[in-house]
């Protein structure tokens, strides 16, 4: 069921946007106002380094709230891993810390003087893919912050909220 409404809610956020278009088919699209046939080596780069800034501020977030709340965690593989005795709402709040800093870093960025470049485009394309994918690349996975937000909170509630805010900072 989880799987479902994580597709349904991407259709959906494709279906009503108007990010991607195609007026020539092999070489005129345009994404969020860019047209990437003019796309230089560097503009990829700056695509490259804002999605991997995206994902590594999202990895702060956890980092960042798990230090000041002073919760002892390791790290396991690609996981951060909260050690024995943590509190539901710790953990809860750790699920979150991710998305909240990545998504407030990424609104800076939109009402910064970057607001136009490939740095903040990348940003926030990485942030959307992350954040609208994440049930279907953790399904079934007994890890991940949704089900860290599940033990204080309505994971799926959330979940659309932040998926419908990372596609929002796509918008001109």
């Amino acid at each position: 069921m989880k799987v479902f409404f994580s597709i349904l809610t991407i259709l959906i956020s494709l279906a009503f946007s108007d990010y991607t278009k195609a007026e020539s088919w092999k070489n005129d699209w345009t994404v969020n106002g860019v047209q990437l046939k003019n796309y230089t080596y560097k503009d990829i780069g700056g695509l490259v380094l804002g999605a991997i800034t995206s994902a590594t501020f999202h990895y702060l977030g956890h980092i960042t709230y798990m230090t000041a709340a002073g919760v002892e965690w390791h790290q396991d593989g690609f996981y951060e891993m909260m050690d024995y005795n943590t509190s539901d709402s710790d953990v809860a709040m750790s699920g979150r810390s991710g998305f909240i800093l990545q998504l407030a870093v990424g609104t800076a960025l939109k009402y910064s003087r970057w607001r136009e470049s490939t740095f903040t485009l990348g940003y926030n394309i990485q942030s959307m893919i992350e954040i609208t994918t994440y049930p279907i690349r953790y399904s079934g996975a007994d890890k991940g912050d949704l089900d860290a937000i599940a033990k204080d909170g309505d994971r799926d509630i959330e979940y659309f909220i932040y998926s419908g805010y990372s596609i929002w900072l796509l918008k001109k």
